[in-house]
């Protein structure tokens, strides 16, 4: 029966990946800094007013795609020794776009749904005479909408964890994709969710130790740190499930 190596393990290897392909992706996460960099400038999240800021949404939505398809298929080809050409690489995610775009969008529908939900709440259902029992029961049921749809996101989060891969590397539509995932994940899910927990401690731990030190464009800093290491647990925790060889998963 095959067992899947301890989480040390498996991020002990993630990060020698990530540590050797930063150079092949380094010139597509400044690229991403600078787009990120002019699109808070521009269009600011904190001050923008709710139509503006699902605007807003939906781009950082479709840059993520984009550059996640470069940076998937640099990290994979770089482990499995394959063409890492910037330009050859750019093709390729360009052509992988859509398919990722559209399995963000599917994987994030419960929390843009509820958010949606709760906007027009505010928006058209307002009673003439706001007490605070209304407003804090309002609150009540808008945080609770919003809990429910961030634990269904995770567990969707966790499902699609490979589905990424299968789209920019195996070429499969967003639905396959997603669905390839589900049967190569959900035997495993539980060590799934642990990586991606502990991946997201990282995260939170390198925002806060930013924050503490008051380093200016700290969210900058952590694009530039880690956008590369979530692609490289991917390829590491898919290869360590499927318990493939090279030459067999590459196809």
């Amino acid at each position: 029966m095959h067992t899947l190596p301890t989480l040390t393990s498996t991020y002990l290897r993630t990060f020698k990946l990530y540590a050797i392909s930063f150079k092949d992706v380094l010139p597509f996460i400044l690229l991403l800094m600078i787009c990120k960099y002019f699109i808070n400038k521009f269009i600011p999240a904190e001050n923008t007013v709710n139509t503006i800021f699902f605007a807003r949404l939906m781009l950082d939505i479709a840059l993520t795609a984009l550059f996640f398809s470069f940076i998937m298929d640099a990290v994979y080809q770089k482990y499995y020794q394959g063409k890492t050409s910037p330009w050859q690489i750019s093709l390729r995610g360009i052509k992988r776009f859509v398919q990722v775009f559209c399995a963000y969008l599917f994987i994030s529908l419960p929390i843009l749904i509820t958010l949606g939900i709760v906007e027009l709440a505010n928006r058209f259902w307002m009673p003439v005479v706001i007490t605070p029992d209304v407003a804090e029961k309002h609150l009540w049921i808008s945080l609770s909408l919003i809990a429910v749809a961030l634990f269904i996101n995770l567990m969707l989060f966790v499902f699609s964890f490979a589905a990424g891969l299968f789209i920019v590397i195996e070429q499969e539509n967003f639905i396959k994709g997603l669905l390839h995932s589900w049967k190569v994940v959900h035997p495993v899910w539980v060590d799934t969710l642990l990586l991606i927990i502990l991946f997201g401690i990282i995260n939170f731990s390198l925002t806060i130790l930013l924050d503490t030190f008051h380093i200016p464009y700290a969210y900058l800093i952590t694009t530039m740190l880690l956008t590369s290491l979530y692609p490289a647990l991917m390829v590491i925790h898919v290869g360590e499930i499927e318990k493939l060889p090279t030459k067999q998963l590459a196809t």
